[in-house]
């Protein structure tokens, strides 16, 4: 009977250990995955801000043409707004890239650690069971595999 208790406490005591690396490897994942996301954010404002820039200017160089086009019919106002258009272009391509970036990056919310704490129960109540869990001793990083 001794033996069996021994048994109880060290299969309790590996489980203990087993989700608490869980919970860390987990933890990291959403810390990885956090810092990649604000980085493709911080590119996307990046390209916003650019293009805020480009926009503002290119006001600027409606503004004067519209004015010098006032005061002299054609040559100076056409090609001032030859030169607001082009800056409205670089603006438009630059929020298309933001957009774009922004979009890779996704929600703000780690979707992949989400996912792998969601299954966790799961996978547990199947330890509890004697069932095998996917992946082994190692169900978090089996869990990424399959998701990648």
């Amino acid at each position: 009977m001794a033996g069996v208790v021994d048994q109880l406490q060290e299969g309790f005591a590996r489980l203990g250990e087993s989700v608490q690396r869980l919970i860390r490897v987990e933890i990291a994942l959403a810390q990885a995955e956090m810092a990649d996301k604000a980085k493709r954010f911080g590119k996307a404002g990046i390209y916003a801000g650019g293009a805020a820039v480009l926009a503002f200017f290119a006001v600027f160089g409606i503004l004067i043409g519209a004015i010098w086009g006032l005061g002299e019919l054609l040559p100076i106002w056409a090609s001032a707004l030859i030169v607001a258009l082009l800056f409205l272009i670089g603006a438009g391509l630059l929020v298309k890239m933001a957009i774009g970036s922004a979009k890779k990056a996704g929600g703000p919310l780690p979707q992949a650690a989400i996912g792998n704490v969601q299954e966790l129960p799961h996978d547990l109540k199947g330890a509890m069971d004697g069932a095998p869990t996917p992946g082994g001793a190692n169900g978090a990083a089996a869990t990424q595999e399959r998701r990648a």
